[in-house]
């Protein structure tokens, strides 16, 4: 009988910490500075995003400079105070 109330009361603590955002990500990121590099397409472009919704400051780099232009402007649309970018290419 321990057990089975003992199982219960897990599963209901699972449950209610599975809902609950221990983290506030935008007071850990907010004004920070962040360099996201291949922020044209792709991972690193769902991350510019995602820092900027947080409010940091981002350096995006990538080797498309129109793709590129377009990310920064929907990066401060998103909320991001400040964003810039430079088109360059790492893989020298």
């Amino acid at each position: 009988m321990r057990w089975w109330v003992l199982g219960v009361a897990c599963f209901a603590a699972y449950i209610a910490f599975s809902f609950v955002d221990v983290h506030d990500y935008r007071s850990l990121l907010e004004g920070k500075r962040v360099v996201v590099c291949g922020a044209s397409t792709g991972i690193g472009e769902q991350l510019a995003y995602v820092y900027a919704r947080y409010g940091a400051n981002l350096l995006l780099a990538a080797r498309n400079e129109n793709r590129l232009k377009a990310v920064t402007e929907k990066c401060s649309d998103l909320g991001t105070k400040k964003v810039n970018y430079v088109a360059l290419d790492l893989s020298d």
